[in-house]
């Protein structure tokens, strides 16, 4: 039987040979062919693939032992099947056949080929020499020599090449067609290769659908396509990372990559179902006009989420049990049930930009307590669907402008005050009923009666408001907590500061008490001196502060956080407005230093700043703080005054309590705060001299969580480790 195949084998290439018209056959160099050259083994292992019948031009690499079939056309040659006869065959395809430049593979060139390592496209027309050095011809291969004008990859050219581990490509871009690489299990990597045998960025093309389905790609740094199809690189079990630039990609593209944690993925669209049953994958970035229906469902691994897209889909995250933490960016429209089932989300960003927020988009993220803050003007519109935001933990909403609010919106978040200025329309049980707010919760806004259109059925109060200052309110109210500090000296050690913000919100929820805290004796707090001498219990105190931090260590790396930004600037000033605070913790990054935060104050007036490096700066907001770096008391008139080691307060100068507040230009978002000179605490390469002491910062230095994040985590955490 052996034989027999042997003797057929032979004969077809004789034929072959004799057959192809020497007018425009390929050199003798090309067809080399040599019958005695292949062993009965190799007869043996022959893998036939794609178009091979004896009516196309034929090239055979002696060293190798492989056979490629192609056609010519006026653009160039076509590579359209494969003979191989060995296993561990690397294909190497010069830069011409037939005179002509190899331009493409065909559809199933190299179909189920196990036998194939390596593929490369060679930039030079001879790929095999023959050295004589001992007097014995000695066939060996060129060195490798990018620049082949490869551009196209047929459907499933390379389907099922089991053993293919990588392919080196020229220095055109290429297009891959359906199913190219499919099932190419240990295919890790692609690379561009130029005439002078540079490697190149990847020039890749257009992806076809399951173009690399099930391959075994490790990762992707800085891949750009241009379009990525449907199921594209679904399966890849090995791809841990993807960092890739598109025009769009497909549904499905990436379903299935169980392994990957990461991806950074910029496209105009993003498809249905793209990551899905990527059970491994935490860390989400995405910038893109839109991501499609159910794109991360399920994804029970993801942690954190920054979106910077315009529309996201319906149950794009839900079931994403995981996610902590989202921020949006230039979003439009949240689809609906898009972040449902997510229990463990805590934080969102709602930029001005939302225009539409689907039924159901936050239902049951019981965390979820980012205070929600919708201020719209210049005609925009927003709508707010039903039970968008029913069973989270929201407290404090603002909606002011143009704003439909559909039934059961807030419902059962606990609200504890709802802002509603303008054209607001709510519909039944928009902000939920007495029985799931707090007991003290109502409605504020200008309007003459009530913009809450069942007020009679649920029984919610309205206030209007009253010119009264809002900022005044929040210090009356607040001031009893801007205590004196302890003895003469004090610092900040690192971390100390946070702690006691921890520690003054909590009291101020009414969960912890000064004398649980302060050493015996003491009622005075506010920052953790070095030493004290004399101080009875102050390791006590110490220790304690210490140990609240360690307990908040999440807030102190950032991991939580909102960014006071323009889309949300304004909203926490309507609440000031009417005297309403959000006691919280904020982290200035630029002084590695955190205050307790109490609200955000509009100014009827711009104020003049002198900064470090500028002077004369107007800002037109000012964030409301507690700040501990200050001792404080009430002068003669009863205000609140505040004294330190910078160079306004050297002896016993005092400065009202307002001055120590956090000032912001709306329109840049730059912001002042003028700050005790502490070395620790005030870092400055532009300081020109000590006549100057307010230091320049910007929005993204300001990260705030608020009181519920804090009350919440702290209380999980005590009851667990049984601190207090």
């Amino acid at each position: 039987m052996k034989n027999s195949i042997r003797r057929t084998v032979a004969s077809i290439i004789a034929i072959a040979a004799v057959c192809t018209s020497l007018s425009s056959a390929p050199s003798l160099k090309e067809l080399s062919v040599s019958t005695l050259s292949v062993s009965a083994a190799e007869i043996d292992s022959l893998k036939k693939s794609g178009n091979c019948n004896r009516g196309n031009w034929h090239y055979y690499d002696e060293l190798e032992k492989f056979t490629l079939n192609y056609t010519i056309t006026s653009r160039g040659s076509i590579i359209v099947g494969c003979e191989t006869t060995r296993p561990g065959t690397t294909i190497r395809i010069p830069k011409n056949l037939g005179g002509k430049k190899v331009i493409s593979v065909a559809d199933n060139a190299f179909k189920d080929q196990t036998n194939i390592i390596d593929v490369l496209f060679y930039g030079i027309y001879q790929i095999n020499a023959t050295d004589y050095t001992y007097g014995t011809p000695n066939l060996y291969a060129k060195l490798f020599d990018g620049g082949s004008q490869i551009a196209e990859i047929g459907e499933s050219a390379f389907e099922g090449c089991t053993n293919l581990t990588h392919v080196k490509f020229g220095e055109k871009e290429v297009t891959f067609k359906k199913a190219a690489f499919r099932g190419c299990e240990k295919l890790y990597s692609l690379s561009f290769v130029d005439s002078e045998n540079y490697t190149l960025k990847l020039m890749l093309g257009d992806i076809g659908p399951n173009a690399f389905e099930n391959t075994g790609f490790v990762s992707m740094e800085d891949y750009e396509f241009k379009n990525i199809g449907d199921s594209a690189f679904a399966g890849c079990k090995k791809l841990k990372w993807v960092r890739a630039t598109a025009d769009t990609i497909g549904n499905n593209a990436f379903k299935g990559c169980n392994l990957m944690t990461g991806i950074n993925i910029t496209a105009n669209s993003v498809g249905d179902e793209c990551f899905t049953e990527c059970s491994a994958l935490q860390d989400v970035k995405v910038k893109a006009d839109s991501i499609g229906g159910y794109c991360f469902e399920k994804d029970i691994a993801i942690e954190t989420a920054s979106l910077d897209v315009s529309d996201i889909g319906n149950n794009s995250f839900s079931g994403c049990s995981k996610l902590e933490r989202v921020t949006l960016q230039n979003t439009q429209k949240i689809g609906s049930h898009a972040f449902v089932g997510c229990p463990k989300m805590e934080l969102s960003d709602f930029p001005k930009t939302i225009e539409y927020i689907g039924p159901f988009a936050f239902w049951g993220d019981t965390k979820l307590n980012t205070p929600a803050l919708f201020v719209r003007d210049n005609g925009q519109r927003l709508q707010i669907g039903r039970a968008s935001f029913c069973n989270t933990s929201v407290g404090y909403v603002v909606l002011c402008g143009d704003i439909d609010i559909d039934d059961y919106a807030f419902d059962n978040c606990g609200l504890k005050a709802a802002v509603v200025e303008g054209n607001v329309t709510i519909s039944r049980d928009g902000l939920g009923t007495v029985k799931h707010n707090d007991p003290k919760f109502a409605v504020y806004g200008t309007s003459d009666t009530t913009p809450y259109t069942n007020v009679s059925y649920n029984d919610v109060p309205y206030v209007k408001y009253d010119n009264t200052d809002g900022y005044t309110k929040i210090i009356n109210e607040y001031k009893k907590h801007y205590l004196p500090i302890i003895g003469n000296g004090f610092s900040n050690p690192p971390g100390s500061c946070a702690g006691i913000s921890i520690a003054q919100n909590m009291i101020i929820s009414g969960q912890l008490d000064y004398s649980d805290i302060l050493p015996e004796g003491y009622s005075c707090f506010m920052d953790l001196p070095h030493t004290v001498k004399g101080v009875a219990g102050f390791e006590d105190f110490v220790a304690k502060i210490d140990d609240l931090h360690s307990e908040w260590r999440y807030f102190s790396y950032g991991r939580h956080k909102v960014e006071l930004t323009s889309d949300n600037l304004e909203g926490y000033a309507k609440l000031t407005k009417y005297g309403i605070a959000l006691p919280g913790s904020m982290r200035i990054d630029n002084h590695h230093h955190a205050v307790t935060f109490l609200g955000i104050e509009k100014l009827d007036e711009t104020k003049v700043i002198d900064s470090y490096d500028e002077s004369g700066m107007t800002c037109d907001y000012r964030i409301i703080t507690s700040e501990n770096g200050y001792s404080f008391k009430y002068d003669q008139n009863g205000d609140l005054v505040a004294n330190g080691f910078d160079v306004n307060t050297l002896g016993d100068k005092w400065i009202p309590v307002e001055d120590t507040f956090i000032y912001v230009r709306s329109s840049d978002g730059r912001c002042y705060a003028q700050r005790w000179d502490h070395p620790d605490n005030v870092e400055h390469e532009k300081k020109k001299d000590a006549a100057y002491n307010y230091s320049v910062m910007d929005f993204s230095d300001l990260q705030l969580v608020t009181g519920n994040w804090i009350y919440n985590y702290i209380s999980e955490k005590t009851s667990e480790s049984q601190t207090y």
